[in-house]
């Protein structure tokens, strides 16, 4: 039962394209009870279902809506584990992802917004990011 206890993992994981990175996310998250997993700055330019399956373990690896980065920053990437929670009308802007989370055992739902963003531009970013969806 999740009802309540939705957990939530936002990670700024500082890059993913060592193994042993990659290794040490992986096991982050297999060892915490999160429905939802938010990493930024993965620095990879794409994420392929091996990529999402080696990251987020056998829970998290269906699914994997990716923000690329650009250059060497600015990516999300959204993991959830589906048995527990749908997430649907997922976009991304420039350093943000959103979308609507439903819980699926009393479907309460509710919508999720992740900012990437200098703290001085984060008001005028959530001002501009709130009227674009």
């Amino acid at each position: 039962m999740i009802g309540p206890n939705l957990n939530i993992l936002s990670w700024n994981v500082r890059g993913l394209n060592d193994p042993s990175r990659k290794d040490a996310v992986h096991a982050t998250i297999a060892d915490t009870p999160c429905h939802v997993a938010c990493l930024q700055e993965t620095k990879m330019a794409a994420i392929s279902q091996s990529d999402a399956a080696c990251i987020g373990g056998f829970r998290l690896a269906k699914h994997a809506p990716h923000l690329p980065a650009e250059g060497t920053r600015g990516d999300i990437l959204l993991l959830w584990d589906e048995n527990s929670v749908a997430l649907s009308d997922v976009s991304f802007g420039t350093y943000s992802a959103s979308a609507m989370v439903t819980i699926l055992e009393c479907e309460t739902y509710f919508k999720l917004t992740l900012s990437m963003v200098l703290c001085h531009d984060l008001y005028s970013h959530l001002l501009a990011f709130g009227h674009s969806s």
